[in-house]
């Protein structure tokens, strides 16, 4: 299957199990795909959100994640990246 390249932006909002809204900004130079987004939501009662930053090669493997998340209970990071042999660290 081929892909095709995504849009330079989009948003859209959550529905159903929570409400919220998203958007994306896509890139794809550099070798490279790049999304970073960000998405805030309530469930339920319960108010969060998380940003987040992919690159993923030209095949749509993904090569890095950076995720950042905060919520009532507080706030982390997380960064994994795709060594060698194709694992996630």
């Amino acid at each position: 299957m081929k892909l095709m390249s995504p849009p330079a932006r989009a948003s859209w909002t959550h529905q159903g199990l929570r409400e919220g809204f998203e958007v994306a900004f896509f890139d794809d130079r550099r070798g490279t795909h790049r999304l970073m987004g960000h998405t805030t939501a309530n469930e339920s009662g319960v108010l969060w959100s998380v940003g987040y930053e992919i690159a993923a090669d030209l095949s749509w493997r993904t090569l890095a994640v950076r995720a950042a998340h905060l919520s009532v209970t507080g706030a982390g990071d997380l960064v994994l990246t795709r060594d060698n042999e194709d694992r996630h660290t």
